[in-house]
């Protein structure tokens, strides 16, 4: 099965990362939140993740954004 779902963060933000910035991939959208979710400081190494529909290739969730619940995705 091919992973849907890709994991990005950092400790800064700064355009143009890339795969620099690769955490993981899942093939479920709530598991990779809350793997974001988890990479995140205090108890992560990240500032900011996003998580990546590789479908739609659209962001489908960042920690900066409020509400992405109320988003449709």
């Amino acid at each position: 099965m091919i992973h849907r779902f890709v994991i990005f963060g950092g400790d800064t933000y700064y355009p143009a990362g890339g795969w620099m910035d690769f955490i993981n991939v899942h093939w479920d959208k709530t598991a990779a939140i809350e793997i974001a979710k988890a990479n995140l400081k205090p108890s992560g190494a990240c500032d900011w993740t996003h998580v990546v529909d590789l479908e739609t290739v659209d962001i489908v969730w960042d920690n900066e954004t409020p509400n992405w619940g109320l988003r449709k995705a």
